[in-house]
């Protein structure tokens, strides 16, 4: 009754204190405006605050200290509620009926709502777009429930619910892989809350490993996943030049720990190093592929060298020394003449 009341009247409400008796029944109910009260300040001395320290913004203007409220109790002789106490008044404006939409009643997502998000959300489709799709479906604002902002809470929420056993559920999986295909293999790390590293590499990948295993390569530059792990995926070239993949990783950052684990978990599912590893200009991989890899030489990715050329160098003086030509008969040891060769800038 009282929340339709305030829904017409443009205010919002709160359920306030209730008192209840021995069985758990409740006499007395107390709703409020839910600009009722003023909250204790939340300010801080930015000189003061670390570095680590969370800052929370200031939401005191939220309320206002309205008195305006109704209070029911229970009458024992009727059975039914009776309200005893109400105050009309508000010390602050009220909604505009073009701004009801964006009250709190009326920004809350029904059951249909929810599952369009949620099937949207596990198909990888974006709240722009899915929240595109239901303002089409239900003809416009008015009729969508929520706004953009409410619709990427409930998807946060679903990761959060999602996230907290996800990391068991991929555990839980590979185990269960692993006992139908014995050469499955696969490894993880983890401290007491959550996953650090792990590593894999199926059957097919074991045995490209078996016969073209002598160049490997591999790239941290795959960040994409909702839980921003780094991707590590672990690739050779076969007999037809193709690139086939040895093994893959997700580790937590590119540490040397992270890298030495992830490396060793590598030399034990495949039994031996590698002749050559090919990666980018990472400085932890170059401390740590020694450590693991004593036997194997270590050099840089081509495509990463002709990149950062032009960062490097001034552009007139390769132009001068024509040194697009030089860096191509250099590096690939080619017998065509240079007046064939097209620069690469």
């Amino acid at each position: 009754m009282y929340r339709k009341y305030a829904d017409v009247a443009g205010f919002d409400i709160r359920l306030a204190s209730k008192k209840m008796n021995s069985l758990g029944e409740v006499q007395t109910r107390y709703f409020v405006c839910s600009k009722e009260g003023i909250p204790p300040k939340k300010e801080f001395d930015s000189l003061e605050v670390s570095s680590g320290e969370r800052r929370r913004r200031n939401t005191n203007f939220k309320r206002t200290g309205c008195k305006a409220c109704l209070k029911v109790h229970y009458v024992k002789e009727s059975g039914r509620y009776k309200v005893y106490h109400f105050i009309e008044s508000h010390n602050h404006m009220l909604c505009r009926s073009d701004e009801k939409l964006f009250t709190r009643s009326r920004r809350q997502l029904d059951y249909k709502d929810r599952k369009f998000f949620y099937h949207a959300s596990s198909s990888k489709v974006g709240i722009t777009q899915s929240r595109r799709m239901q303002l089409a479906i239900n003809g416009g604002l008015v009729s969508l429930g929520g706004t953009a902002r409410d619709h990427m809470n409930f998807r946060r929420d679903i990761m959060l619910f999602v996230g907290n056993k996800d990391a068991q559920m991929l555990i839980n999986k590979m185990n269960k892989r692993r006992e139908h295909f014995p050469e499955y293999f696969f490894e993880y790390k983890c401290d007491e809350k959550e996953l650090i590293a792990i590593f894999w590499a199926n059957e097919t990948a074991r045995m490209n490993y078996k016969h073209f295993g002598d160049t490997i390569s591999f790239d941290t530059t795959f960040r994409t996943n909702k839980h921003a792990m780094i991707f590590v995926p672990f690739v050779a070239i076969d007999n037809h030049k193709k690139s086939v993949v040895v093994g893959a990783s997700l580790i937590r950052n590119e540490s040397i720990v992270n890298f030495t684990w992830v490396l060793r978990a590598f030399m034990k599912a495949h039994g031996t190093q590698p002749k050559f590893v090919i990666t980018d200009q990472c400085a932890t991989m170059k401390q740590t592929i020694p450590i693991v890899f004593p036997e194997a030489t270590h050099r840089l990715c081509m495509w990463h060298i002709t990149k950062k050329v032009k960062e490097k160098m001034s552009l007139l003086l390769l132009l001068a020394l024509s040194l697009s030509f030089w860096l191509r008969d250099s590096l690939h040891e080619t017998d065509q003449p240079l007046s064939r060769l097209t620069p690469f800038f």
